[in-house]
C-alpha cells in the first residue's frame, strides 16, 4: 500500500515530478536534489548500469549536478533516507508512449525495491495515462523479468537511437486495474 502525494505533469520530453513524494511500505520516491550527486555518481558508474543502460559519462560532482538538473526520474530511498535507486516516467520523442525507467544500486537488487517502487509509479501514472511503455536492452534479463512480473507485454524490437535496438514492452491502464 502506498500513500499518494505525487503529481506528474506531462511535457513534450519528460514527465516531471512535483516536489511531493510517493511513499510505499518501505520506500520514499522523491525528486532528486543536488545533494544526491555523490549517489548519482555511484549509481551511474556501476558496471551493471553501464552494461545494461549506458555510460552516462558522469564522473564528477559537477557532472552529477548537471545530470540531476535534467533528470525526470525520481530518487528512491529507504524510509531512513538512504538513496538506493531511481524510478519514474519519461516521455521520449522517439516513442509513442511515456515509458517507465528504473535503476538501483547492485546491493539493493533482488530485494523487491524495484518492483515496489514501480508499482507506485505505475499506479500514479495510470491516473493520467492509458498506456505506459518500457524499454530494455535485449540482454537485460533482470529488467525483463521485472517488467513481466509487473504485467508488461512484449511488443517488438525498436530503435530509440539508431543502431541501438531495444525491447519494447507495453502495459495498459485497464490491465493495471485503472479505467474501464
Amino acid at each position: 500500500m502506498f500513500h499518494e502525494a505525487l503529481t506528474l505533469t506531462l511535457t513534450e520530453t519528460s514527465v516531471e515530478v512535483s516536489t511531493n513524494q510517493l511513499e510505499t511500505e518501505r520506500l520514499l520516491i522523491r525528486r532528486f536534489a543536488l545533494s544526491d550527486s555523490p549517489f548519482i555518481i555511484k549509481l551511474l558508474n556501476q558496471r551493471s548500469f553501464i552494461d545494461n543502460i549506458r555510460d552516462s559519462n558522469v564522473r564528477t560532482l559537477s557532472d552529477a549536478e548537471n545530470y540531476i538538473q535534467k533528470l525526470s526520474l525520481s530518487c528512491v530511498t529507504l524510509k531512513d533516507g538512504t538513496p538506493i535507486g531511481m524510478n519514474g516516467l519519461i516521455k521520449r520523442e522517439t516513442l509513442p508512449y511515456t515509458d517507465i525507467g528504473f535503476a538501483f544500486l547492485d546491493q539493493y537488487m533482488g530485494k523487491g525495491y524495484a518492483f515496489e517502487s514501480s508499482v507506485a509509479v505505475l499506479n500514479d501514472g495510470f491516473k493520467r495515462l492509458d498506456t505506459i511503455a518500457a524499454i530494455t536492452s535485449p540482454s537485460n534479463n533482470a529488467s525483463i523479468s521485472l517488467l513481466m512480473k509487473l504485467g508488461f507485454s512484449y511488443k517488438e524490437m525498436v530503435e530509440v537511437k539508431p543502431g541501438d535496438p531495444v525491447k519494447l514492452f507495453l502495459k495498459t491502464a485497464e490491465t493495471f486495474g485503472h479505467r474501464a
